[in-house]
């Protein structure tokens, strides 16, 4: 949920959910196949500006991942996790841009310093395989006009640094977290269309909290900027930099 547009107008509660299926495998390893699907109820958001939304449902890509919780024991009792996840390209987004599948690469470090505290390091690598630099689509802009023929550029990579810190028991405990996030893409001389960087900090308080043993959540407000646009807004918490997410994990 975005505060700005929740209390200025009438802001949208988007939702990425999946329903996971996990087995165990050789070595340590484990497998899962997740199948994702978004919800958008009706209302603004900032990428559309003005433009009132229709609630949406949609498909998104399938995901297969291999991981290893306890990859690696590092020095100072720290313990390394491992996943590698394929995405295929199932989504309507997906299917447009031409894409023919995205990898993620995932590597977090935990620390646990006593009972009441404890901290993480993570780095997300994602690449995108596309079959294009760019790709031509059309929509209705905040307006209400038809935009036709719009050359866009392709995700080439993303990659994402996590610093997380927490502290209280291991399922109720409050902390911070900083995500430090680059987006870079493809450039089409065909099209003579390219796209700058992108790169943003996200800060802010996070609570994790659970019902029962089989649903648990963590609660983030973040603060997100460009760092190179707006970093000096960092740290203010202004409505339109900021998002309430709500993290849910209910296995049966």
């Amino acid at each position: 949920m975005e505060f700005d547009k929740a209390t200025e107008s009438g802001g949208r509660v988007s939702s990425y959910n999946y329903f996971s299926f996990h087995t165990f495998l050789s070595g340590g390893l484990r497998f899962s196949l997740r199948l994702p699907f978004t919800y958008g109820t009706a209302g603004t958001d900032r990428y559309n500006g003005a433009k009132n939304n229709e609630q949406e449902f949609m498909l998104q890509d399938f995901i297969l991942e291999v991981r290893d919780p306890e990859l690696a024991y590092l020095p100072w009792d720290m313990g390394l996790f491992w996943a590698f996840r394929l995405y295929t390209p199932n989504s309507k987004s997906s299917k447009q841009s031409g894409q023919i599948a995205r990898f993620r690469n995932h590597f977090v470090v935990e620390k646990v310093f006593n009972r009441w505290l404890a901290g993480g390091i993570e780095q997300r690598y994602y690449y995108s395989w596309q079959s294009r630099a760019s790709y031509r689509t059309s929509f209705t802009d905040e307006y209400g006009f038809e935009v036709n023929d719009v050359a866009v550029a392709t995700k080439q990579h993303e990659i994402e640094h996590w610093i997380s810190l927490w502290a209280g028991k291991p399922k109720l405990a409050g902390g911070v977290s900083a995500i430090f996030e680059d987006i870079f893409y493809n450039k089409s001389e065909a099209e003579n269309k390219s796209k700058a960087p992108q790169r943003s900090l996200t800060v802010g308080p996070q609570f994790k909290f659970p019902l029962n043993d089989k649903a648990n959540f963590i609660l983030v407000y973040g603060d997100k900027v460009n760092r190179e646009e707006n970093m000096h807004e960092l740290g203010q918490f202004l409505a339109k930099n900021t998002e309430l997410v709500l993290h849910s994990f209910i296995s049966f």
